[in-house]
C-alpha cells in the first residue's frame, strides 16, 4: 500500500466540542511526506484532538484534511485502511500470546483469513518479536509490550502511523531501541508521534511540531528552530542562596550543585538582570529543543 510520495495536508482545520466555549484547535494547516514528525504540546494543547481527527475517530467543526489531494471526510472508511494508529491506553490482553493478539486485531482491520499469518509474519519481523510470537503478553517487558502496539498499528501496511506517546514507561536503552526502530521504518511512512519527551524526537524528526492551547505555533526542522532559538539560553554559577530567586523569576532548564556549594544554573528566555549588587557572569549557552519547549511553554514569545 505504501507510496514514497504519499502527502498529508490539513487546511483551516478547527474543532470546538460540543458545549465548550473554545476550539480545541483552531486554524491548523499542515503538511506532512514520508518522515518522522514530532508533535509536542502541553496537556490539553490539542494534540490527542488532532490525532482523533487523523484517525476518523471524531469529525472536525471545520476544514479539511486531504490524502494525496483527497478530502479524507468523502471516504472515511477508505481513508481508515492508510492509517495505523497506536493509542497512549491501549488494552492487552495478558493471557493472550503475541500472535494470537495480533491475530485478533487483524481480524478487527479486516485483513483477509488467508494473508493474516504471512501479514503477522511480516510485522513481527519489522518490530523483530518473531521470535517470541507465542509468549504471552502478560511476560513481556514494557519495550517488548510496545513494540507489540507499534506492531498492531503496522499491520496492513498503513501509510500513515500515528504513535501517541510510544516510549511512555520505558528505560532509557528501551527508548533508543524504540527510537531506532522508528527511524528505520519511517523511510516511506508518514510517522506523526506524540510525546512530552523532547529527547525522544529531537536526533530522529524532519520536523518537529508544536501545538499551545489548540493553536500551530512552530513547525520547522529541528536545524531551523534552534537556530531561530540560538539566542534564549544563557548559563552562570551562582550562590546556592540565590538559587530560589532564579527558579522563580525564570525558566531553569538546568541545574547542578556544585562541589564549592554553588549551583550551576541554566535559564531559558531574556538575558538575566543583576540581582541587587551581585551580578553573575551569565555567557550564552547552547540551546537543545528542550530549552526551546520549556521557553515557548513558560511565557516566551
Amino acid at each position: 500500500m505504501t507510496y514514497i510520495n504519499n502527502t498529508l495536508e490539513i487546511t483551516n482545520l478547527y474543532k470546538k466540542y460540543n458545549g465548550a466555549t473554545y476550539f480545541s484547535l483552531e486554524n491548523i494547516n499542515m503538511n506532512f511526506t514520508p518522515g518522522i514528525y514530532g508533535i509536542l504540546g502541553a496537556n490539553g494543547a490539542g494534540k490527542s484532538t488532532l490525532f482523533n481527527i487523523l484517525s476518523g475517530i471524531i469529525d472536525q467543526t471545520s476544514g479539511q484534511v486531504l490524502f494525496n489531494g483527497n478530502d479524507i471526510s468523502l471516504n472515511i472508511e477508505n481513508f481508515k485502511g492508510h492509517i495505523g494508529y497506536m493509542p497512549q491506553n491501549q488494552t492487552l490482553y495478558p493471557n493472550y500470546s503475541i500472535k494470537r493478539f495480533l491475530y485478533y486485531i487483524a481480524s478487527i482491520k479486516g485483513i483477509n483469513r488467508k494473508e493474516i499469518d504471512k501479514e503477522i509474519d511480516r510485522v513481527l519481523k519489522v518490530t523483530e518479536l518473531v521470535d517470541i510470537k507465542d509468549r504471552r503478553i502478560s511476560s513481556l517487558s514494557g519495550g517488548m509490550k510496545q513494540r507489540l502496539l507499534i506492531s498492531q498499528a503496522l499491520l496492513a501496511d498503513p501509510d500513515i502511523l500515528i504513535l501517541d506517546e510510544p516510549t511512555a514507561g520505558l528505560d532509557p536503552k528501551q527508548r533508543i531501541i524504540i527510537r531506532n526502530f522508528l527511524s528505520k521504518i519511517s523511510k516511506e511512512k508518514i510517522v506523526l508521534i506524540s510525546t512530552h519527551v523532547v529527547s525522544d524526537i529531537e536526533h530522529i524528526s524532519k520536523e518537529i511540531v508544536i501545538i499551545k492551547k489548540g493553536k500551530l505555533i512552530l513547525k520547522d526542522t529541528p536545524d531551523k528552530i534552534l537556530s531561530k532559538f540560538e539566542n534564549i539560553s544563557y548559563e552562570s554559577e551562582i550562590d546556592s542562596l540565590d538559587t530560589p530567586y532564579f527558579l522563580e523569576n525564570y525558566n531553569v532548564s538546568q541545574m547542578q550543585i556544585r562541589a564549592n556549594g554553588n549551583n550551576y544554573i541554566k535559564i531559558c528566555g531574556d538575558f538575566p538582570k543583576p540581582i541587587e549588587y551581585k551580578s553573575y557572569k551569565f555567557k550564552k549557552s547552547n540551546t537543545n529543543l528542550e530549552d526551546v519547549y520549556l521557553y515557548l511553554f513558560e511565557g516566551g514569545d
